[in-house]
């Protein structure tokens, strides 16, 4: 697990949580957010992950889709079975771009859906999006 912080001090005050098993995807996504502002954390198992999230409470997540967390073969559905997790917003950010893989991230209600390789501005946008906006009661 690795932390970075932004030099421009945190734009959200909160925590993103980066979970990807592969460390050069992790280290990219870590150096994109932290230049535009944010703090992250990030991890390359989804057990890691949930018990992360469970302590700091992120602000958002950014996961690759299939890393699997406990009986859960996709963390996305993980941290929506949790109560104290649930309303916490997801980003899965993927390689895996079939349809069948976008109804699974779907299934697991995540909050938006982008395919590796993607503009570092599309991810940004949603990032943004998400970390501004309020969470509704989301139903187990």
């Amino acid at each position: 697990m690795s932390k970075r912080s932004s030099q421009r001090g945190g734009a959200t005050g909160r925590v993103i949580l980066i979970v990807d098993a592969d460390p050069e995807s992790r280290r990219i996504l870590q150096d994109l957010l932290t230049h535009h502002g944010h703090t992250t954390i990030a991890t390359g198992s989804g057990d890691e992950a949930l018990a992360v999230a469970r302590s700091i409470h992120p602000a958002l997540v950014v996961t690759e889709l299939y890393v699997s967390s406990g009986e859960h073969a996709c963390l996305v559905h993980a941290l929506r079975a949790d109560a104290r997790l649930r309303q916490v917003p997801v980003v899965v950010f993927t390689a895996f771009a079939m349809p069948a893989d976008r109804e699974w991230a779907a299934a697991g209600q995540a909050d938006a859906y982008l395919t590796k390789p993607s503009a570092p501005r599309a991810l940004l946008v949603e990032v943004e999006r998400l970390v501004q906006w309020q969470p509704v009661a989301r139903a187990h």
